[in-house]
């Protein structure tokens, strides 16, 4: 999020004086968004790192049976002696 948040204020700053509607604005713009999503990447992928160290299974159903509605199931298997605190 820190890359995200200095090509911002970089951004505010290039639009404060140059305006938006150019290339290069659009280049901020695209980098902003970029590491956001760089950003939420990495968050995904260390949360699923932390559930497959603390947990044995994981099953997620979707299930269509009615239209215009969706059900989501979660099961969550943890190993043997309980959950697994740190």
């Amino acid at each position: 999020m820190g890359g995200a948040l200095g090509i911002e204020i970089l951004g505010a700053r290039y639009n404060y004086f140059h305006g938006t509607e150019n290339f290069t604005y659009a280049i901020f713009v695209m980098a902003e968004e970029g590491f956001e999503m760089i950003g939420i990447v990495i968050f995904i992928y260390a949360l699923l790192c932390y559930l497959g160290s603390s947990l044995s299974s994981l099953r997620i159903l979707f299930s269509d049976e009615r239209p215009n509605t969706a059900a989501i199931a979660v099961e969550l298997s943890y190993p043997e002696g309980g959950r697994k605190i740190g």
